[in-house]
């Protein structure tokens, strides 16, 4: 009886281990290679972008790329009719730029600076000539290639600072009319002094002021109370 009763617990063991151990421990199998699997993906997506980042043509391709956002904004918004510089122009310089900064010789590095804005001379001269007098063009197209120009040679060595630029020069050529807008429309001419007079406090007072107490009670700094003016000017500005 007694080894019947044995064979028996044994048995009820045997069948609430199979329901209940075995699949748990298969879940926590399950879980561990999923996080297994999970750190695996993770570490191929790094050592991806670790290439493709160390790859010497990813500068080309970031020039390449900022070249052609900056240069579909500018062929959108030339006057029709007048054709200066287009979205192929402005790849061009931002390639040229990349691969002025590859080769690092200084000669080089003038010659092909030299063409590029040589290049946006002519093409701002060609672009007056087929103009109506009426027609006020203005240079923001040229300032744009050889600003892209610029960024081009910029991105090799200090990538992330050109992408930052590259975005604040795309978003204030496509804000053009809201700019625009608002410096004929919501900014008045009182408004303008009152920035030049806090630009003229701030820049041309206040930073030559002594940065220490002159009287005997150690109270009045002349630099902290031209910043609390400041201060003050800045609140009724706003």
């Amino acid at each position: 009886m007694l080894a019947t009763s044995e064979e028996l617990l044994t048995t009820v063991l045997i069948v609430l281990s199979k329901y209940f151990c075995i699949p748990t421990l298969n879940k926590i199998s399950e879980n561990t290679a999923i996080n297994i699997e999970g750190n695996k993906v993770v570490a191929e997506k790094k050592i991806i972008y670790l290439e493709l980042v160390s790859d010497p043509k990813f500068p080309f391709f970031l020039s390449f790329l900022i070249g052609l956002l900056i240069g579909i904004e500018r062929e959108r918004s030339q006057v029709r009719g007048i054709k200066a510089i287009g979205m192929r122009t402005f790849i061009l310089f931002a390639v040229l730029g990349t691969l002025a900064a590859k080769v690092d010789k200084p000669l080089l590095t003038a010659t092909i600076a030299l063409f590029v804005f040589g290049a946006l001379l002519i093409s701002y001269l060609r672009a007056t000539r087929k103009s109506d007098k009426t027609q006020d063009l203005g240079i923001t197209t040229e300032m744009a290639g050889g600003t892209v120009f610029l960024l081009g040679y910029l991105v090799l060595s200090h990538r992330l600072l050109s992408l930052c630029i590259a975005t604040a020069v795309l978003l204030i050529l496509y804000g053009r009319h809201s700019l625009h807008q608002f410096a004929k429309e919501r900014i008045t001419a009182k408004e303008i002094e009152a920035a030049i007079t806090i630009l003229i406090i701030s820049v041309g007072i206040t930073s030559f002021l002594p940065d220490r107490t002159i009287d005997p009670w150690g109270l009045f700094n002349p630099q902290s109370f031209g910043i609390i003016v400041l201060i003050l000017a800045g609140l009724q500005f706003g």
